[in-house]
């Protein structure tokens, strides 16, 4: 563990040239096919063994590919692997010397920046045009990472309560769109899951670049005798801008500060309206004293854990057959969201005991039980308003999840960390 820690920037400069290189190997062995793709009737195709689930999604690969570069597939493949080798070399300069940090810091932004909106234009496959929701998400998440230092750290949790319901925003609505394009079969289940697991790779591989350009900036020394290249011009600009910066935080508050003591004033002002004293409260009402919020936030969590390992062990007879049909994959792509929701399950009940054993974890917790209440309320639309009965859960087990799910969330927002 601690070797990771000390060389986690080498590593991800690595992992990025391992899947580069991997992916510009790929399209130039399948160059032909991309560039004379032939659509096949896949959904009369079985899946007997892994492999074959392999192939089939390196037919939608292909697929996807062949949309795009489908007449310069081998010109492609080359930059691919080329780009693989230059953060292979990053990596090694990396590892030789820290003189080169500030420029590789900067390599690492502007590579994730140009992966996100990569990723924005392949969402366009299945979103359409609500794509541009999550490149506005995205292009919030790179500034707050940019500026987070200018801002004000003890508003950090709101910070990221207000990307998390960016992503609320964008998640419902691109959500409806893909159930209604289901609906109407414009895409296939297929489709979805392969886009879906091409996206997650690309977001992380853009967040591994980025977390990459907070890092190497961190651990950037200052040292006197260090030559610096830039220009008197350049400096004049800088110092304009950190003087301009200065009057405008000195003169006025930032916004985050102002929402905040809005909230504080306004809760003041409802406590003082109810003026509700400990002794109006009956004995048989108080809270016992060794009653705490963590049994709460375990029994609720617990519990739904445990419903969704039921609704899994009930889908579990998708695997029973000898064979899946991928006519059947709406199922499967249902069974690995499933899957997903356990793991994130299962994380908010470890930083649950974190915070409660070691005091630390928070926002591991405010990420795990927001991305629980998005999934669930997000399914309730859809059964409700929608009449789409495609959610994890049938309707009563989903309904018992939220009523499970919201008082462990109004906790942890109530939290002061």
């Amino acid at each position: 563990m601690n070797y990771i820690k000390k060389h986690f920037e080498i590593i991800i400069g690595y992992v990025l040239f391992a899947i580069f290189t991997g992916l510009g190997t790929f399209i130039l062995i399948q160059g032909h096919q991309i560039m004379h793709f032939k659509d096949i009737a896949i959904n009369q195709l079985n899946m007997y063994r892994f492999i074959d689930f392999i192939n089939i999604y390196s037919f939608e690969l292909i697929k996807i590919l062949s949309h795009y570069i489908h007449q310069f597939a081998y010109i492609y493949g080359a930059v691919l692997i080329m780009i693989g080798l230059a953060f292979f070399y990053i990596s090694r300069k990396l590892k030789q010397t820290i003189i080169y940090d500030k420029n590789i810091a900067y390599i690492y932004l502007l590579f994730s920046i140009v992966l996100f909106l990569l990723t924005t234009i392949l969402m366009y496959e299945v979103y359409g045009w609500f794509s541009l929701l999550y490149c506005i998400l995205f292009i919030v998440f790179v500034f707050y990472v940019l500026n987070r230092k200018a801002l004000n750290i003890k508003m950090r949790k709101m910070h990221f309560m207000f990307l998390i319901f960016l992503y609320f925003l964008a998640y419902f609505i691109t959500q409806n769109v893909v159930y209604d394009n289901l609906s109407e079969e414009r895409v296939t289940p297929l489709d979805l899951m392969s886009i879906n697991f091409y996206l997650i790779v690309m977001t992380l591989l853009a967040t591994m670049s980025l977390v990459n350009y907070v890092f190497l900036k961190r651990t950037l020394t200052t040292n006197s005798n260090r030559i610096t290249r830039d220009s008197d011009w350049n400096k004049k600009i800088q110092e304009s801008t950190n003087h301009t910066f200065e009057k405008i935080n000195n003169s006025s508050l930032k916004i985050d500060e102002k929402i905040m003591i809005h909230y504080q004033k306004t809760k003041q002002r409802i406590k003082d309206k109810i003026d509700l004293q400990e002794e109006d409260i009956p004995n048989w009402m108080r809270k016992p004293k060794w009653f705490k919020v963590f049994h709460i936030e375990i029994l609720c969590s617990g519990l739904i854990l445990i419903l969704s390992l039921i609704e899994l062990n009930n889908r579990n007879v998708l695997f029973s057959a000898s064979k899946i049909n991928v006519v059947k994959m709406q199922y499967f792509y249902e069974w690995i969201n499933l899957i997903g929701f356990i793991a994130v399950i299962i994380a908010y009940l470890y930083f649950t005991l974190l915070i409660h054993l070691k005091n630390r974890g928070y926002f591991g917790q405010l990420f795990t039980i927001s991305f629980i209440m998005i999934k669930v309320l997000t399914g309730i639309y859809l059964m409700i308003f929608k009449g789409i009965n495609l959610s994890l859960f049938i309707p009563p087990i989903l309904l018992l999840i939220f009523v499970l799910a919201i008082p462990i969330y109004l906790i942890h927002i109530r939290k002061r960390y």
